[in-house]
């Protein structure tokens, strides 16, 4: 059963460059997605892919230029407002940094209350909140307590708590342990998988750390410059990445699932400025495999043992994994 869906979502920004001239930003453009019930679904690419644009696209915090959202088969762009707002309760985020994401004034207790209260929770306040807070393993004793007076992994914690307290079946994990040491995120990856498995719920899990959504996701998602470019299961897009961008990000990390040397050729590491037009694929100017074909017409997002965006992307397949001419 899908949670949430996306159909040719798009999502334009005006950015004004000096006082007479501005340009449009294009972050999202024409993504199809569909999230599953009880699903972790990796979103992994460079900063300025569009990943976190789309996240907020999904949750309705921000509204697509084009498209839909779908949300359990509720059509979110034609939804009364009533419907948004229940809609919106069973749809939570966990941000990047808990140091911002928190209110430094305000203690755990007032701030996990007021997340009960805006989502217009019906049950004991008290007891939600302890019963909360062991699920994600802290004592009641930090309900008492300052942000700055906890940890990093702690805050974290918190930020995780206030996520599900209204009881949500769909999370967004924008970034959730990029700003944690290691030890610690490892501490939070496994209290976020414990979650998913006895509460069902459901993850779009965005992350820069390759390593990290191949351990946790179930299916993952390549970004690049505001376009899905590969999709798959996490064994297929990491154990046999079939676009050029996808095998450049792979063979950057040598501690993921390609243990043998591929035979990829040299990329171009020049990123395309953002405000650029780029026709055809948007990868083609750093693509060591780019033709007049690529240049000139933009791929379509289609399967060949997977989802993939690339006109070649069979006969790149066999130069790197079977090493053909």
């Amino acid at each position: 059963m899908e949670i949430v869906k996306g159909e040719k979502l798009s999502k334009h920004y005006n950015i004004k460059l000096t006082t007479t001239k501005s340009n449009t930003l294009t972050a999202v453009s024409n993504i199809n997605i569909t999230i599953n019930g009880n699903e972790i679904f990796g979103l992994v690419g460079e900063s300025g892919s569009g990943k976190s644009t789309l996240g907020r696209l999904l949750l309705w915090l921000e509204k697509p230029s084009s498209g839909t959202v779908s949300f359990k088969g509720l059509d979110l762009t034609k939804a009364k407002k009533g419907e948004i707002k229940e809609a919106r309760r069973k749809m939570q985020v966990v941000f990047q940094n808990p140091d911002s994401s928190l209110d430094p004034r305000m203690k755990i207790k007032k701030t996990l209350l007021e997340a009960l209260e805006c989502s217009h929770y019906t049950g004991d306040y008290t007891t939600r909140v302890k019963e909360v807070l062991e699920d994600v393993g802290l004592r009641p004793d930090v309900l008492d307590m300052y942000p700055h007076h906890l940890s990093g992994g702690m805050k974290q914690r918190i930020a995780v708590a206030r996520a599900i307290l209204a009881e949500p079946e769909f999370i967004v994990l924008d970034e959730p342990t990029s700003a944690l040491d290691v030890s610690v995120q490892a501490q939070i990856l496994n209290l976020l998988e414990k979650l998913q498995g006895k509460l069902n719920l459901s993850y779009l899990f965005i992350s820069h750390s390759l390593s990290i959504v191949s351990y946790i996701s179930h299916r993952v998602g390549v970004m690049y410059l505001g376009k899905l470019v590969e999709l798959g299961t996490s064994e297929e897009v990491f154990g046999r990445p079939l676009h050029p961008y996808s095998q450049l990000l792979i063979s950057s990390v040598p501690s993921i699932y390609l243990t043998k040397r591929l035979n990829i050729p040299r990329h171009n590491g020049n990123h395309e400025h953002v405000y650029d037009v780029v026709k055809g694929c948007k990868f083609h100017p750093r693509c060591p495999y780019a033709d007049e074909l690529c240049r000139s017409e933009e791929p379509k997002l289609s399967s060949n043992c997977h989802m993939v965006a690339c006109h070649y992307a069979i006969e790149i397949e066999k130069k790197v994994f079977e090493g053909g001419a």
